[in-house]
């Protein structure tokens, strides 16, 4: 079977028989991507425009684009996840999952950039910083970056479960 035979395969599957779960996936990733974006372009606004949503006090890249480079890059891998779902075939579910891949790269990125920061200020923990957001050791994040981040893992997920039950399916009728 040639991969052009595959992805018109899947693709019919997931066309037919998983339309409405794909139709769900594609829904939440459209509101976590939106939601995102929102709330970046609010934070970033603010942050930029002197009532500090994010503290700029304490700096981790020097040029305080950190957290520019950060929302863009997270909006950047969920509008690739929808995108990429908004397709309903295999290269897109494939893409998908890249952009949520992309995700964990970045939220590791901004972990590594946290050590660092606490590391350039000789502090344990950001217990010793009440001042500073912080959520799961991440410097600047809030609750909402976790959620996008439990919320991206679950549609991993579930996009590998719906293609693992598609090649199954596949095979049984070969």
């Amino acid at each position: 079977m040639t991969v052009n035979q595959l992805n018109s395969k899947i693709t019919n599957a997931l066309r037919r028989s998983f339309s409405g779960e794909m139709k769900i996936v594609l829904t939440v990733a459209a509101v976590l991507f939106v939601v995102n974006l929102v709330y970046s372009a609010y934070s970033l606004g603010f942050a930029h425009g002197g009532a500090f949503v994010i503290s700029h006090d304490y700096t981790i890249s020097g040029d305080n684009t950190f957290m520019t480079r950060l929302r863009i890059a997270t909006s950047i891998g969920l509008l690739v996840c929808g995108a990429g779902l908004a397709f309903r075939n295999l290269f897109g579910v494939v893409a998908s999952m890249l952009g949520i891949i992309w995700l964990g790269f970045i939220y590791g990125w901004w972990y590594y950039k946290s050590l660092a920061f606490l590391r350039n200020l000789e502090v344990p923990d950001f217990s010793s910083l009440p001042e500073i957001s912080h959520a799961a050791g991440l410097w600047g994040a809030i609750w909402w970056d976790l959620v996008a981040l439990i919320v991206a893992a679950v549609l991993l997920l579930w996009q590998l479960a719906i293609l693992i039950r598609v090649v199954r399916a596949l095979g049984e009728t070969v």
